[in-house]
């Protein structure tokens, strides 16, 4: 509430300075000016984060002055192309984010891939197994006949057996290359928590 308060009061003033220029008037050419529409695309890119807001709003504003410039230098360039080309960046800038904040589930028949590979022509799936849910002898079961299915679907296998920590990249990277450049088509990482926590099971 506070911050919608105060960026109300900000608009206010700069709407009286806008209409109390040299034609005290309103109209659409110098109210809005398409500046609210840029300060949001500027704000959501930049996550509200006050030091970057600075930075795109620089990268916005070289966009838009660079642009309306080759519109004026080149013939057959119209001024609105500018904004398009600016809609453009903007629009595969934003497409990209999609891809930062969500993953893509890769389905195999029946089964979902944790994580999938394509290494020239070869084909990696990289299983992350939990202790908690993995454990279970019927989940074994069920695991083994998934792993059965995918390699019958050309894929080589990497598990990694855990409860919350990852490996070590030199390890994932060495066992990824080793599925790579040979025949073998399936490896397994056991990290020590997965193993302690089997014996506290049996105790």
């Amino acid at each position: 509430i506070r911050t919608m308060a105060l960026s109300g009061i900000i608009c206010g003033v700069c709407g009286m300075m806008t209409v109390a220029g040299h034609d005290h008037s309103i109209s659409s050419s110098n109210t809005a000016g398409g500046y609210g529409f840029t300060a949001i695309i500027v704000a959501w890119l930049a996550k509200f984060n006050t030091g970057l807001m600075v930075v795109i709003s620089v990268f916005v504003i070289f966009l838009e002055r660079g642009t309306s410039h080759v519109a004026d230098k080149c013939s057959g360039f119209d001024a609105s192309a500018s904004k398009i080309v600016i809609g453009l960046v903007l629009f595969f800038v934003i497409g990209s984010e999609f891809f930062v904040n969500y993953k893509l589930n890769f389905r195999l028949g029946i089964y979902n891939l944790d994580c999938a590979l394509f290494i020239d022509d070869i084909k990696i799936d990289i299983e992350y197994d939990g202790w908690y849910w993995h454990n279970i002898n019927d989940m074994q079961e069920k695991d083994t006949k998934r792993d059965s299915y995918v390699n019958k679907k050309g894929f080589k296998i990497l598990r990694i057996k855990a409860g919350r920590s990852i490996p070590k990249e030199e390890l994932l990277f060495k066992l990824i290359e080793e599925l790579r450049s040979t025949d073998e088509k399936y490896k397994e990482i056991i990290l020590p928590e997965w193993e302690q926590n089997i014996i506290k099971k049996d105790c």
